[in-house]
């Protein structure tokens, strides 16, 4: 297997790594939309008031997700270029704990505070009960939200960014 980071650098290499990326924020920008078009034809302007308005709260998981994502891939690249490919593993695997328990904390505190959170993030008594609906679910699979977009930045470290 060829080590693609001696690999010479140049605009074409460049944009190979970078697609991928691009169009998976492309396509996920177009989720959200076509999500918004969708909720707000069927169950209407309520419901997608509330998708909106627990947007900040799903902002939180990108963030961590990214944070640890990027910040794993340094340290784990470190390790693996100095040839401490135990260390590198220990750095991953307390990583994905870390990344699990702090989803899985947040998520915990978002369910017992899930009510007042949704009231401070502007929800009304209209569209109180759909934010409830929507965040619910969701906050269940916080810890896995984080682990997959953490992941996402291993797939370019590793050189195959089209997974």
């Amino acid at each position: 297997m060829a080590n693609t980071l001696k690999m010479r650098i140049t605009t074409a290499s460049v944009l190979r790594f970078a697609l991928p990326s691009i169009i998976m924020m492309v396509v996920m920008s177009l989720y959200t939309v076509v999500d918004g078009v969708f909720v707000a034809a069927l169950i209407g302007t309520d419901a997608f008031s509330a998708v909106n308005i627990m947007y900040p709260l799903f902002s939180i998981v990108i963030a961590l997700g990214t944070m640890f994502g990027t910040g794993a891939v340094a340290l784990v690249a470190r390790k693996l270029g100095e040839g401490k490919q135990r260390e590198a593993n220990q750095n991953l695997t307390f990583i994905v704990l870390v990344s699990i328990a702090l989803g899985a904390a947040i998520s915990l505190v978002s369910f017992v505070f899930l009510e007042r959170i949704i009231l401070i993030l502007g929800a009304d008594r209209d569209t109180f009960r759909y934010c409830y609906e929507y965040a619910f679910p969701l906050l269940l699979f916080l810890p896995a939200s984080i682990l997959q977009l953490a992941f996402q930045y291993f797939f370019v470290a590793n050189g195959k960014p089209n997974i």
